[in-house]
């Protein structure tokens, strides 16, 4: 469970960090004690967990992630390992 406390705090504080240049976009849903990250296929966004995240958001933190240049999400400007 520590790590998936860490592994969200450094989500988040990546995100914060990079501005613009995200390489996923993250929806939280619920406020539960508990922590639970959804990752969908390469080729789908993060609606694809919609469904789990209704079943769970009344006892868990939800974080959907969607990957740049799907559902919406910009495509990573110039990308590169770096960024």
């Amino acid at each position: 469970m520590t790590k998936v406390i860490l592994f969200t705090v450094l989500i988040s504080v990546s995100v914060s960090l990079t501005g613009q240049n995200d390489s996923f976009s993250i929806t939280k849903t619920g406020t539960g004690k508990q922590t639970i990250l959804f990752i969908p296929g390469f080729a789908c966004s993060g609606n694809v967990w919609t469904e789990t995240v209704e079943e769970l958001k009344e006892n868990y933190s939800c974080y959907t992630l969607t990957l740049a240049g799907f559902a919406d999400v910009p495509p990573v400007k110039n990308p590169s390992f770096e960024n």
